[in-house]
């Protein structure tokens, strides 16, 4: 049975136009393992943070 363990982290980015968004990524780890890996990066939802 493969075990995982999925990570979420919120970062907040701003453009040179000065707007500002905050940007979901999402990181695995695999069992027997201590190394995360990126799995995505997506915006968060308008109104949310």
């Amino acid at each position: 049975m493969n075990r995982v363990k999925l990570y979420r982290a919120y970062i907040q980015v701003t453009g040179v136009s000065g707007i500002s968004r905050r940007i979901r990524t999402v990181w695995i780890v695999l069992f027997d393992e201590d190394v995360a890996r990126f799995v995505t990066a997506v915006p968060d939802r308008l109104g949310a943070g």
